[in-house]
């Protein structure tokens, strides 16, 4: 049985980390033989300790290309708007068929020429939970689950492959997505503000989840990758709870299994 708290998902414009990995010094992904200080270089002190109960996975032996791995990865950081779209409309189209109703809830056809992409996801969401009565907060961890359930149908032999335990994996976000071959967009100034993912274990049982350069929709499917992650990759059960916006802290706090 493993219990242990996700705390502070903070979604901030900034990131703390230094350095980064060049492609020609990077290989084939295999095993994990890289620790997180290896991977994100922090600019100022944490203290904190493992907690032993932690799950750790094996780490497959099959070798994995960088570059398909950071693409996985990126997948689930910062995925395009369509795949956000098609994952929506997929968790909707479960949903109604887990409810006793007759017809279908989903109405996204109302918002189709919607220009903004978050305006877009964020009409369908709030129609969608105004018509069945499920919180907002409940629809953005089904709808996290559902990208994460998506890359996973996709890449599951690849996701595998990182290893270790949960903060081990969002640990190797930060480098992973430098190896994804999708190359940067100039006019977005995406080499800059690359997001960046940091997961510390500051407390006993504890881990500290921090999101630099989100994008306006990371807000709505992050938690869920968290939780899904956690229940594909590792066997443990993660319920995320997130505090107002407006909150200085945002506490994630995990069931046990």
């Amino acid at each position: 049985m493993f219990c242990a708290k996700l705390k502070e998902l903070k979604i901030s414009g900034e990131c703390p980390f230094s350095g980064s990995a060049k492609n020609d010094e990077l290989g084939d992904f295999e095993e994990r033989s890289l620790d997180a200080a290896d991977l994100l270089p922090i600019s100022k002190d944490v203290h904190g300790k493992i907690s032993q109960a932690v799950p750790r996975q094996k780490t497959s032996r099959a070798k994995v290309n960088l570059h398909t791995l950071g693409d996985s990865i990126r997948k689930l950081a910062c995925p395009e708007f369509q795949r956000l779209h098609t994952a929506l409309q997929r968790m909707m189209t479960k949903a109604d068929h887990s409810r006793d109703s007759g017809s279908p809830a989903s109405c996204s056809a109302h918002y189709q020429n919607c220009s903004d992409e978050l305006e877009h996801l964020l009409e369908m969401m709030n129609s969608y939970s105004t018509k069945t009565a499920i919180p907002m907060e409940a629809l953005e961890i089904a709808f996290g689950e559902e990208i994460f359930n998506m890359c996973y149908e996709e890449d599951k032999h690849i996701l595998r492959v990182v290893g270790g335990a949960l903060h081990d994996f969002l640990n190797s976000f930060n480098v992973l997505l430098k190896q994804s071959s999708v190359p940067p967009n100039p006019d977005k100034d995406d080499c800059v503000n690359e997001p960046s993912v940091l997961c510390l274990d500051k407390d006993p049982d504890l881990l500290t989840v921090y999101f630099f350069n989100p994008r306006p929709s990371t807000e709505l499917f992050f938690p869920g990758v968290i939780k899904a992650a956690a229940r594909l990759l590792y066997n443990t059960t993660v319920d995320v709870l997130k505090d107002p916006p407006n909150a200085k802290d945002t506490i994630l706090q995990s069931s046990p299994q």
